[in-house]
């Protein structure tokens, strides 16, 4: 295991044991087929088989396939498609989850029949319950990984894991290999070794900062509300009570991934096919897109970035000034890590930033809008925000969303649940529908769908 929190280069040894990016010192290894699963999933335009098997139709090992989908927590999902394995994925548009998606990723690692295998932070867009059913799977004694045989490098920043393993590595926040352990204590020696492992993970560069919102998990999603729904709000709750999650259509992969997504329908990227959604009385259909999408503040799952200054990523209409920008920056502890002269101007390079780090940046963004707003309060959507970062950048960003955003309506999308148990109102979904609401408390008694996810049962 390699243990260490965002930025701190997980992902750059990974990628350095690939030969992907310049080191010093040398590496070796005896493994001639090595498989690397990234922090962010990526699919091609084929059917579920393809996206793991690949395409060669000669070599395909059914039994092996559906040994991989098993330990995936993949075979119910392929089941319940009426064309199962030859369901047809559209690539990164696929309307997957992020936890799907990764599901896949892991699928088509294992399949590949590695001798090692580097997985880059992967359980960070699972949920608890999905998390322990895969580690279990690949990771007992008479789990996957012992039929290959292979060996695994895990970059994580949650220790959950650390007993299982038979080495820990722990990387500083300033990319030093801080502690070795061979022992699941994580008891460890210091090593005099160091690393600047600190810009780690490739950046997509893409324009607009709304695409790839996902709702967690299709199958179990939370919902939950930091500030107290008006008697005018109240409407809005109705149009999740019943989410159509089939439609009628001749292609059958929209049967499952094309299923409606509410928080997409709050900004309109989905047209809901039945009910209506009120926000203060005003129906959002009638409400202009760009309109809703500049007045509801969203940090969405996958925080994008495109190929320009820091400025532009934060502020492409030019409206504030450095010193507003600078300030959002350095709330989320962002700022200390730009060069010293002209900082807001420099083109950050595509490994410059961690993905829990822009998580942060995609804070930076509502934290000005937010400030420089007219009239007090409104309505901020968090979709599945931290599912990418660490705990202590978790406990971060949740003093800065109650300090900035004190007076709104908070909607968070979460699996990481720990994140959300002050929550006022908690509403959760299994397959499209509401099968609980409640206060945390009330729903950890009586609820056995929000139970699971919060203990993993």
């Amino acid at each position: 295991m390699i243990l260490g929190p965002s930025g701190s280069g997980k992902s750059k040894l990974l990628r350095a044991i690939l030969g992907e990016t310049k080191y010093k010192g040398t590496i070796s290894t005896n493994a001639s087929r090595i498989v690397y699963c990234p922090q962010t999933a990526w699919l091609f335009t084929g059917t579920i088989r393809q996206n793991i098997c690949g395409l060669e139709v000669d070599t395909f090992d059914e039994a092996w396939y559906k040994s991989v989908l098993h330990a995936c927590v993949l075979d119910e999902m392929v089941l319940d498609l009426s064309n199962g394995s030859n369901t047809l994925v559209e690539g990164q548009s696929s309307g997957l989850s992020g936890g799907q998606k990764q599901r896949l990723n892991i699928a088509r690692a294992l399949y590949h029949r590695p001798q090692l295998l580097l997985f880059d932070d992967v359980l960070s867009a699972l949920d608890v319950k999905t998390e322990i059913q895969i580690m279990t799977k690949l990771f007992r004694r008479d789990g996957l990984l012992s039929q290959l045989g292979a060996t695994v490098l895990l970059g994580t920043h949650s220790t959950r894991w650390g007993s299982i393993t038979d080495n820990v590595i722990t990387l500083d926040g300033s990319g030093n290999v801080a502690k070795y352990s061979k022992t699941p204590d994580l008891q460890a020696e210091d090593l005099p070794t160091e690393f600047d492992l600190r810009r780690s993970v490739d950046l997509n560069f893409i324009q607009t900062i709304f695409d790839g919102l996902s709702g967690g998990e299709n199958s179990q999603a939370i919902a939950a509300s930091n500030g107290r729904l008006s008697e005018t709000q109240a409407p809005s709750e109705a149009c999740i009570a019943d989410i159509p999650q089939h439609e009628s259509d001749s292609r059958d992969y929209l049967y499952y991934f094309k299923s409606i997504r509410w928080p997409s329908c709050l900004l309109r990227l989905s047209e809901a096919s039945s009910g209506s959604i009120t926000i203060d009385g005003i129906e959002l259909s009638n409400i202009e897109h760009y309109t809703l999408r500049e007045r509801l503040l969203t940090v969405p799952q996958d925080v994008f970035l495109i190929q320009h200054t820091i400025r532009y990523n934060l502020d492409p209409l030019a409206q504030y000034t450095d010193a507003q920008l600078i300030a959002a920056l350095q709330k989320v502890h962002l700022w200390s890590l730009l060069p010293p002269l002209n900082s807001l101007n420099i083109i950050a390079p595509s490994n410059f930033f961690s993905q829990g780090q822009k998580q942060l940046f995609g804070l930076a963004r509502v934290i000005f809008r937010a400030s420089h707003r007219e009239g007090a309060g409104g309505i901020l959507l968090l979709d599945e925000a931290t599912s990418n970062i660490d705990r202590e950048t978790d406990e971060m960003m949740q003093r800065i969303i109650r300090e900035v955003f004190r007076g709104y309506t908070i909607l968070v999308v979460a699996h990481r649940l720990d994140s959300i148990m002050d929550s006022e109102r908690i509403v959760v979904l299994e397959k499209g529908r509401i099968v609980g609401v409640g206060s945390p408390g009330e729903l950890l008694g009586r609820e056995r769908a929000f139970a699971g996810l919060y203990g993993g049962g």
